[in-house]
């Protein structure tokens, strides 16, 4: 369980917790309107929650957001067009020379080239001339044993394996986090007719309810990493998220 004043939510919002796919959360609001603590004395203090409007949260796994916000995302983009470190230990090989490969990531990325040289028989520097597209931070870039071989590097004794990390981005974008999902459980003032959803964020109405508050149920379609969205408010409410 989780629990996020109306002050961390405000602005640029607080980064949010981990929610496992096909898991049940119950959002609960309930408001925080209470008397000023040194009230004007022509104050009239006819309950301890005025009418203070409507609320607004919000669900945000836009990349930009999830920044702001001070959460962790991925970077995606062409690579630069630098040296780039391997991470796996140097290969042996027969031939001193440079040969140009294609190379892709793991997960995704494309279209770049890579001048791969060795000396004295031994992998030296890897760079990258061509950056592609749609790197992602986090990736693996392969250039297999049999492609070495194939290239013009005789007997090539391993594969040759670079670890993509954000610095070797160019134009960095940060990448969104989908937030999907199914909801019901509306309790109270809350209710469906208010709901906007996106792919990655939504957001939802809680009209003044005074002391009342309301919750929801929210169950993730896929796994939603902690600290990978935002959560934002309008309002002055507290917000609690229990499975």
């Amino acid at each position: 369980m989780a629990t996020f004043s109306s002050q961390s939510m405000h602005n640029a919002g607080t980064p949010g917790q981990a929610l496992q796919a096909g898991v049940t959360y119950t959002f609960a609001l309930q408001n925080r309107n209470e008397i000023p603590i040194n009230p004007p004395k022509d104050m009239t203090l006819t309950s301890q929650w005025g009418n203070y409007g409507t609320s607004y949260l919000i669900l945000d796994g836009t990349g930009l957001a999830t920044q702001q916000a001070g959460g962790t995302t991925s970077v995606t983009g062409p690579l630069q067009l630098n040296l780039i470190p391997a991470s796996s230990p140097a290969f042996t090989a027969t031939v001193n020379d440079t040969f140009n490969f294609d190379v892709e990531g793991s997960l995704q990325g494309s279209r770049a080239v890579m001048a791969i040289t060795t000396a004295a028989g031994v992998f030296t520097t890897a760079r990258v001339i061509n950056g592609g597209e749609n790197f992602i931070s986090g990736d693996v870039i392969t250039i297999s044993q049999n492609d070495l071989q194939a290239a013009g590097f005789a007997n090539a004794n391993r594969d040759l394996i670079f670890d993509v990390f954000p610095d070797y981005i160019a134009y960095i974008y940060p990448t969104n986090t989908t937030i999907t999902g199914s909801f019901g459980g509306f309790l109270n003032s809350i209710n469906s007719s208010s709901l906007v959803t996106e792919s990655n964020k939504w957001g939802i109405e809680m009209p003044n309810s005074g002391s009342i508050g309301g919750a929801f149920e929210f169950t993730p379609t896929t796994t939603i990493p902690q600290d990978s969205y935002a959560i934002r408010s309008t309002g002055n409410f507290e917000l609690t998220i229990a499975p």
